[in-house]
């Protein structure tokens, strides 16, 4: 019989398992996890509901400023990824309340468009229901 830990590292690793309802600390720790090891899109097929709500701190001629679904944060995701060569990045956190936690992600990149170099800082805010995360939000530095 594997252990919970045993069975949060497996299902980090082959996404969706099924280990039950996590905790807010379980997701948040999971989440952090994967994207320090360079696998954001994977943390969100692992830890998103599929009704998830995305808030960014502005709408852009991009991405609106609010999107509703899996499949639209996916698509964001992919968006960023493929707009941005990322030299550096950093994740620190999380710091965890009763229903949701905060990630503190700050990134060194070029735009891949513009071929300008920039420093980008943001919070984010997840909640959690029923051991997914359901919502996210942005806030961002000037």
């Amino acid at each position: 019989m594997k252990t919970r830990l045993e069975q949060l590292e497996a299902a980090t690793l082959n996404g969706r398992a099924d280990t039950g309802t996590m905790s807010t600390i379980e997701v948040a720790n999971g989440l952090v996890g994967m994207c320090r090891a360079g696998n954001f899109l994977g943390a969100v097929d692992r830890f998103y509901a599929g009704d998830v709500r995305s808030i960014e701190s502005s709408s852009t001629p991009h991405v609106p400023a609010e999107l509703a679904g899996i499949d639209l944060v996916r698509a964001k995701n992919h968006w960023w990824i493929q707009g941005y060569e990322i030299h550096h990045y950093e994740v620190l956190g999380p710091y965890v309340g009763d229903r949701q936690f905060a990630v503190r992600f700050q990134y060194d990149v070029t735009c891949r468009a513009t071929g300008l170099r920039s420093t980008m800082t943001e919070m984010a805010l997840y909640t959690v229901q029923d051991g997914r995360i359901v919502r996210e939000e942005f806030f961002s530095t000037s």
